[in-house]
């Protein structure tokens, strides 16, 4: 399905998820806030939703992930308008 769509980003939202596409058994802590290629495509794996409900303390790692995702986006916005 990945290939159907060919997205500039994933996102992995939680360790499932990374071990899944990855095929890392490193735990999602050591994983997230990294960016990984997978099949040519940037690739960050974050926390879970429901972890950050369970570790609240986490929030501020989290924010940081999103903060790198919002960065990509916005270089890969830039490159998109210097091509046209």
């Amino acid at each position: 399905h990945i290939e159907l769509v060919k997205p500039k980003i994933l996102v992995l939202v939680g360790g499932t998820a990374s071990s899944a596409i990855l095929q890392n058994e490193t735990g999602i802590t050591r994983l997230r806030g990294k960016w990984y290629k997978f099949r040519d495509i940037d690739t960050i794996p974050i926390y879970h939703p429901a972890f950050l409900l369970r570790q609240p303390s986490q929030k501020k790692q989290a924010w940081d992930d999103l903060q790198k995702i919002k960065n990509k986006i916005n270089a890969l916005k830039k490159e998109t308008n210097n091509e046209t």
